[in-house]
């Protein structure tokens, strides 16, 4: 696996959810500012509602920009010696007769990729996942994860 291409994907996914979530900010502000907001009677909630949907869209495009951000100054490295899970590291885990593959970043959890037919999910140290198998090496396992460390890259 290229972690580089890996990473680089993770970045466009991010910028691309980041301007989708832009214009749906902007056009919630719209909305929620425009004349068909005005409030027709007490009842009528329709404005407040815009507003609010604004605001967590906005502050939602924020958080993205902030974690474009961070990984833009975050150096992912493509070696082949790794003794144990690090930030950067593609971690593969068996769980439950699954294969899954967590990519560690510092910011931009959630992300799913599929390169050459691998699921990849990006985690974040705010995670649980993250935390439990940060440090571990390959061939543990993870009993509060009910994970299986198969593979470091």
């Amino acid at each position: 696996m290229d972690k580089q291409d890996i990473f680089q994907q993770v970045l466009t996914r991010l910028q691309d959810q980041c301007s989708t979530m832009l214009q749906a900010a902007q056009s919630s502000h719209d909305a929620a500012t425009g004349s068909e907001s005005k409030s027709e009677g007490k009842y009528d909630t329709r404005g407040l509602e815009a507003s609010y949907l604004a605001s967590a869209q906005a502050e939602q495009y924020e958080n993205l920009k902030q974690a474009i951000h961070n990984l833009n100054g975050f150096i992912v490295s493509n070696g082949d010696e790794i003794s144990h899970v690090q930030p950067g590291n593609i971690v593969e885990v068996e769980s439950g007769g699954y294969i899954q593959h967590y990519f560690l970043l510092p910011s931009g959890g959630g992300v799913s990729l599929d390169y050459e037919g691998q699921d990849i999910v990006t985690v974040t140290p705010d995670t649980p996942v993250y935390q439990a198998i940060l440090g571990c090496d390959k061939g543990d396992l993870v009993e509060e994860q009910d994970l299986l460390i198969l593979d470091i890259l």
